[in-house]
């Protein structure tokens, strides 16, 4: 397989390497059947065709059928077993659907129900791939063939495995690589042929947005030995899917929400899928796969590619918009486009200023001396002693600006480099005393006239010693306490794992800081700040492959909760705004 994705995945904030692309219409995925259940497997019968075995229910599988995936008839009872259902598959073969449960003992069916096999096999999960002449079957991380009789096997098992995944000369590394294994993920999967390629769909506990989630990922192979090209995430919290084909070919997945993280949490769902160009899939865009309010997000205004989204809530009544741009040709980590700044007066509608600071417009400047990929990176705007001022990247170290005109458009001073080593420099502000911080927590006070630091730079850290984030850090004050955040890969770093906004909360500036929570999924790199309403806000433009869109702003609520004397942040829905201020 020579496909570009797989060889050579792009950055994962780009949509060209998207696993979710949701369209700005799309609308939380239905279940199939609103019932709790075990397991479950589909296919195409002329209609859509649904098996599920019951949580209140698990000897049992019922059947349900229907003419769109969301609308199926009532179930009916399809089979009866001595022990619980833990898997159920359906398989394509020259006469029609098949199916395949895992009960204790495994058992083979046909469509309407009449035992065609019982290949002898304990297995929790299993499945058939019908290819021809030979009869696959998959079960506990292995690969075996059936006899044609389907009532034992015509070779010994082999062990599935996925290449590991590592693009030289960058960051990118998949959890395969930096675990160094080889088995892509839990046991039990679903084996699939489509076209001239074979997959295997599986499932593995990945930490994605810090959480115990319960992922779909998706192995190709060009021939079937068990060797597998490295795995790529396909379904959020999709579990193990049964993957069919449906009318005109169309693919379909048939799977349960594995976690609350899911929008079909523990029930079943049937997902169109898409073939990208690149040789990969993805689900259908029209459909929000997970729960809560930042996948349902939509980005604000026509603003597009832009990374890093900062607002300042600014003393004259308008909120100021800034972030890493780039310039027509180049890209977010060379050639860039200077500061440039939007404004609004209602967070919904935002108007350019235009650009206030490019340091590539003087050639003999310091950044133009230090700066290896002519970067501006990450500016973020704080209104300090009756002016704006303005900090930024320019790797490696961070210089400031101040506006000598006391107006957001400036002209600008350049106050010269202010950080040697590090990146993603902001502000602090407490009372008349204005902090900078960057990087991973590192704070120092600057003079009054913001010229020198005043002292030497501490690293804000929680007392467990493991730092909030590894960059894109801020400090805000949310009732009395102190709140540290900073962004973190979760899951694996640039490949399939989620780029999110992680926090920390002390008494003290100094700390020490509680140990990190996750505040905003798919956040990382946002800005927490406070509306002319008094809500505490958030920013997210994303950064990774299962965020709800990617370089756009986006702009959510984030509710605030004291409990035993601790302070608890997490994403909001507006309809749910109370007592936030």
């Amino acid at each position: 397989m020579e496909y570009g994705f797989l060889k050579s995945q792009p950055h994962p904030e780009t949509d060209a390497s998207a696993c979710i692309l949701q369209m700005e219409s799309a609308e939380p995925l239905r279940p199939a059947i609103d019932i709790p259940a075990l397991a479950c497997g589909a296919a195409w019968a002329g209609c859509f065709f649904l098996l599920v075995a019951k949580k209140d229910e698990p000897h049992k599988v019922y059947s349900c059928r229907g003419s769109e995936p969301d609308k199926l008839s009532e179930p009916v009872e399809f089979a009866s077993f001595e022990l619980p259902v833990t898997g159920i598959s359906c398989f394509e073969s020259e006469t029609g659907p098949g199916v395949c449960i895992s009960a204790g003992d495994l058992y083979l069916f046909d469509i309407r129900g009449k035992q065609i096999g019982k290949p002898g096999l304990i297995a929790r999960h299993a499945s058939v791939l019908w290819d021809g002449e030979n009869r696959w079957l998959t079960y506990d991380g292995k690969l075996r063939k059936l006899n044609k009789e389907l009532d034992g096997f015509a070779g010994e098992a082999v062990e599935i495995t996925a290449a590991q995944y590592f693009l030289a000369g960058t960051r990118r590394q998949d959890a395969l690589y930096a675990e160094n294994r080889n088995n892509p993920g839990l046991p039990g999967g679903c084996l699939f042929r489509h076209k001239d390629c074979y997959y295997y769909f599986l499932s593995d506990r990945f930490r994605r947005c810090a959480g115990d989630n319960l992922d779909t990922f998706c192995c190709t192979a060009g021939e079937l030995t068990g060797r597998f090209e490295r795995r790529y995430l396909l379904i959020p919290n999709g579990g193990i899917p049964n993957v069919f084909h449906g009318d005109n070919g169309k693919l379909y997945a048939a799977f349960i929400g594995g976690t609350p993280s899911s929008a079909v949490y523990e029930r079943p769902a049937i997902l169109p899928l898409e073939m990208q160009d690149e040789g990969f899939l993805r689900p259908d865009p029209a459909w929000i796969l997970e729960a809560g309010p930042v996948a349902s997000l939509k980005p604000v205004g026509n603003i597009r590619e832009i990374r890093d989204s900062f607002i300042l809530n600014a003393p004259d009544g308008y909120y100021y918009l800034t972030g890493t741009t780039r310039q027509p040709e180049g890209n977010f980590w060379a050639d860039t486009n200077g500061v440039c700044i939007w404004r609004s007066r209602d967070l919904e509608n935002f108007e350019c200023i235009g650009k206030v600071f490019d340091y590539r417009d003087q050639p003999e400047s310091w950044q133009n001396q230090v700066s290896r990929n002519r970067n501006c990176w990450a500016p973020e705007i704080v209104f300090y002693d009756n002016t704006f001022w303005i900090s930024y990247s320019t790797a490696p170290g961070c210089g400031l600006l101040k506006s000598q005109s006391g107006k957001i458009e400036g002209p600008y001073r350049d106050m010269g480099r202010f950080v040697i080593k590090g990146i993603d420099a902001g502000f602090f502000q407490e009372e008349d005393r204005l902090y900078l911080i960057w990087q991973n927590g590192r704070l120092a006070p600057l003079s009054r006239d913001c010229t020198t630091m005043t002292e030497e730079p501490v690293l804000l850290l929680p007392g467990d010693g493991q730092e909030a984030g590894y960059e894109g850090a801020g400090l805000i004050k949310v009732r009395g306490k102190y709140v540290l955040y900073a962004a973190e890969w979760n899951g694996d770093a640039r490949v399939d794992g989620t780029y999110d906004m992680m926090y920390s909360v002390a008494d003290k500036i100094g700390g020490p800081y509680c140990p990190r929570r996750l505040l905003v999924p798919h956040g990382g790199h946002g800005c927490l700040f406070y509306d002319k309403g008094g809500n505490l806000r958030f920013t997210i433009f994303g950064n990774d492959r299962s965020a709800p869109f990617r370089h756009r702003v986006g702009i959510g609520y984030v509710r605030i909760e004291e409990k035993d004397g601790q302070l608890f942040l997490a994403p909001l829905q507006e309809g749910d705004l109370y007592g936030q201020a």
